[in-house]
């Protein structure tokens, strides 16, 4: 993590980058993202965009309006980019050799939609953005 300010500018995952959020609830379920090299840049404070390159791969739950899940998306491509708005998820974009499968939710409970090497490790996760630095 690379700071200005004290306050976060660019953050960097390399060797083997994962990003994971946790969506709530008693899913079990969890959107993923693993490359080999993962670059996150902020604004004010919060997290702006991402970039992910290196054999990137994705895991991501589609809910409907009402958040009930609808389906489960695998992606690999040769880059992903990722554009925050508001602190939530505005836009993604896979580059080149894209390739996609979207399984309906009752094809894939959300216990079997994991990357190789996930781990959820509660207790070691951050709570806060000065935990980083401990």
């Amino acid at each position: 993590m690379h700071t200005k300010n004290k306050q976060p500018k660019w953050m960097e995952a390399y060797k083997n980058g994962f990003m994971v959020n946790y969506l709530g609830g008693n899913t079990r379920a969890y959107n993923q993202i693993q490359s080999t090299r993962i670059d996150a840049f902020f604004s004010d404070g919060n997290i702006d965009s991402v970039r992910a390159k290196g054999s990137p791969k994705r895991i991501y739950f589609l809910q409907d309006s009402d958040s009930a899940f609808i389906g489960v998306q695998y992606v690999e491509s040769d880059l992903m980019l990722f554009h925050f708005a508001d602190k939530q998820l505005y836009k993604v974009a896979d580059i080149s050799n894209v390739k996609s499968t979207l399984y309906p939710i009752k094809e894939k409970k959300p216990t079997e939609a994991r990357l190789e090497g996930f781990q959820w490790l509660e207790t070691r996760r951050p709570k806060t953005k000065y935990e980083l630095f401990e």
